[in-house]
């Protein structure tokens, strides 16, 4: 399990947002992502892999999908 808070509710919902629909079109059968926020608002990200490798994948284009959000909203946010 992935959590990841970036200090405002209102930027972890559209993290939420954008996260969601590659969950849902994961191009493996190996591989299931769930995507969701706590009761803090906070995001949620579960990835379940057949093997190591289907895994490593799915958390790896997870985490440049991240890091392109998070650069998108570093534009709009000043964070603390």
């Amino acid at each position: 399990m992935i959590k990841v808070d970036l200090g405002r509710v209102e930027v972890n919902r559209i993290v939420y947002e954008v996260l969601k629909p590659e969950a849902r079109s994961l191009p493996s059968r190996r591989v299931e992502g769930i995507v969701g926020l706590d009761e803090n608002g906070v995001v949620v990200l579960e990835i379940r892999a057949s093997d190591t490798i289907a895994l490593r994948a799915a958390v790896n284009s997870y985490m440049r999908l991240l890091k392109a959000v998070k650069s998108a909203l570093d534009v709009v946010y000043i964070y603390p």
